[in-house]
């Protein structure tokens, strides 16, 4: 008998009791392995086919659930029908498909539309006549409508095997993972994770395509270099993918390959002489545009020069990503949603980078590339941070052996990235505690008369000593940056910069309103408007925890500001629904004090509970109060 999933949920539900999966394999005619994968299949949406170490039984009780949870997940029943286009070469009656996802005929032609329209994006279309459908279009659209539909599969992390295995199976997919690993290893080829998994799911892609027989068979594929490491590399893994399948890919599938090596690899050979000859290496051009771009993101973020280190590791990054652009192609970024939302100055400073590569190239800019540059940077300010804020500290001790100095040493040990020790006096000389002392930590005991704050330890300092030590310097950073704020709060935002419940159409004309109100009260020129809203088509300023915080990327505001807009009701901003709006305007005059602030905000907006108290202020009076509490 013919195996479908109809067919084979009737076999199992007329059974009336527990059929192992070698009956059934026996009665279609096919492997234990195709049931299992049929049952998984069928599943999808609730589990409709109980399984135990008896076999399989009908679960008579998940009809309802079916039609409850496909009402609620229309992009799964996409994402289900998208797959099912791309699987079968053939036409397909939506009569049979509607039926196997047991959803109703007017469920499904909603879903259909749906379908149609999510194709467009990739210059695919939806072929009907009557009740048969197919997806029409080229190769390498529907390769990448595959490559998006994975990607949202793993939108919060790196590739599950679950995903990769609805397209390859386990054995498959060990044998290629095991030989990109000794062939990289054997060419000498580095690669990072990120590059790693991008090139893994271009090489699933073309395994899964090649066992549909479907190829990129274009005939005027660029030679390339025989000698060149990427080239090697693409041909052997793809003389893999042939053996498996008894085929012979086409030229064009190499060539594809061969980039998407070229452009997320790193030939280990050459590495080192980027800091000995980086011009040769990089090429000048691509040196001089990173030197460039990071010299207007000193100027307009007020950051100190970036080391030469720095410049080089930055410039080949580019390089490669100018590469990925001009042949369509792009790494993956798992974390990029999370990093924006958690660190948004940094990932503010990668997208001004980005606007300026993309003067200079006319490339295409993605989140996922973004956030890349950003780690570059949170990574480089970060390790730039050592040896800035550190608290001041003196320490007060009672000698005897000169036990102080091991107690010093595990203090700097510990928690010297923190805290810097300008002064280890004797208890006989407390009187001379330098006056800009933040914190005195004493290994003898209480010690009367000293106005400072002051940690108790032992001499023999245990864990929970340099806990205490620890949890009091985080107090005292957290008061003086709460103490700038505050100082600086009502500079930045005033009574004539603040509104409550102001709803606009959309978000586009909520920054127009804003950026005339600021024009009109010389804040800005006419133009910050423009500014403003040529960032936000870069990529959405609004965030998941309701806040959106618009800005242009130029310091062109005459004196900084923070516009706040509390709406009780939300607004539609990108793919996010926003209560609070948060204009910027940047000045060169006042940067720093300002970003103190701008810092200090946007890590309070980060608590819900925070933005829950925020949006109970009734004026601006009420606002500033609250926020100066919350700091």
């Amino acid at each position: 008998m013919k195996l479908d999933n109809k067919t084979l949920i009737n076999k199992i539900k007329n059974e009336k009791t527990w059929i192992s999966a070698k009956e059934l394999a026996e009665f279609f005619g096919v492997s234990s392995r195709t049931i299992r994968n049929r049952i998984n299949e069928i599943n999808h949406y609730t589990t409709l086919i109980q399984s135990s170490y008896r076999g399989y039984l009908y679960n008579s009780t998940a009809n309802c659930e079916i039609e409850n949870k496909s009402n609620k997940n229309n992009n799964e029943l996409v994402e289900f029908i998208l797959r099912k286009l791309i699987q079968d070469k053939e036409l397909i009656n939506i009569y049979d498909l509607a039926d196997s996802m047991y959803i109703s005929d007017s469920q499904f032609e909603r879903t259909l539309n749906q379908v149609k329209e999510y194709i467009t994006l990739f210059n695919l279309e939806l072929f009907r006549r009557r009740n048969m459908i197919q997806l029409q279009g080229n190769e390498l659209d529907k390769r990448r409508l595959i490559n998006n539909l994975i990607r949202k599969e793993n939108a919060n992390g790196f590739l599950s095997s679950d995903t990769i295995e609805s397209f390859i199976s386990h054995n498959d997919l060990e044998l290629i993972k095991n030989s990109i690993q000794s062939i990289f290893e054997e060419h000498k080829i580095n690669v990072n994770d990120y590059g790693y998994y991008t090139i893994l799911l271009h090489i699933i892609i073309i395994h899964y395509r090649a066992s549909q027989r479907n190829y990129d068979d274009n005939t005027h594929a660029p030679a390339f270099n025989e000698n060149d490491q990427a080239y090697k590399v693409a041909s052997e893994i793809i003389e893999i993918i042939n053996k498996q399948h008894n085929i012979t890919l086409p030229s064009q599938e190499l060539y594809n390959l061969t980039i998407i090596i070229n452009n997320n690899c790193t030939n280990a050979i050459h590495r080192d002489n980027y800091a000995l000859d980086p011009e040769s290496c990089i090429g000048s051009k691509y040196i001089n545009l990173t030197k460039a771009i990071l010299n207007k993101l000193v100027e307009n973020y007020y950051l100190t020069p970036f080391s030469d280190e720095f410049i080089i590791n930055l410039s080949i990054h580019i390089k490669n990503l100018i590469s990925r652009s001009e042949n369509n192609t792009y790494t993956m970024n798992p974390l990029a949603s999370k990093f924006k939302e958690q660190y948004p100055l940094i990932y503010d400073m990668a997208s001004f980078i980005m606007k300026e590569v993309n003067k200079f190239t006319h490339i295409n800019i993605i989140d996922d590339e973004i956030a890349f540059i950003a780690f570059h940077i949170g990574s480089y300010i970060e390790n730039s941070r050592i040896n800035q804020n550190k608290v001041n500290c003196c320490i007060l001790y009672a000698d005897y052996n000169n036990m102080f100095v091991k107690a010093e040493e595990r203090i700097l040990s510990q928690l010297g990235a923190v805290l810097y020790i300008s002064k280890t006096l004797s208890i006989r000389y407390s009187h001379h505690i330098p006056e800009n002392t933040e914190l005195v930590i004493s290994l003898c005991g209480k010690i009367p008369d000293i106005d400072k704050q002051i940690v108790y330890t032992n001499i023999l300092l245990s864990d929970e000593d340099i806990n205490l030590i620890r949890e009091k310097v985080e107090e005292i950073n957290h008061k003086k940056k709460a103490r700038a704020i505050k100082e600086s709060l009502r500079f930045f935002i005033n009574d004539e910069l603040f509104k409550k419940d102001f709803y606009t159409k959309d978000h586009i004309e909520m920054i127009q309103a804003l950026a005339r109100d600021c024009a009109d009260k010389g804040l800005v020129d006419k133009s910050f408007a423009d500014e403003v809203i040529d960032r936000e088509m870069l990529s959405s300023t609004s965030f998941s925890n309701g806040i959106a915080i618009p800005h242009s990327l130029n310091a062109s505001a005459y004196k900084s500001f923070l516009y706040i807009v509390l709406n009780s009701k939300g607004m539609r901003w990108g793919n996010h629904l926003i209560n609070i709006i948060v204009l910027i305007g940047t000045s060169n005059n006042d940067r720093q004090a300002f970003k103190n602030v701008f810092d200090g905000i946007i890590e309070l907006l980060y608590e819900p509970e925070n933005i829950r108290t925020l949006l109970k202020c009734s004026d601006y009076n009420d606002f500033i109060t609250a926020l100066i509490h919350l700091l």
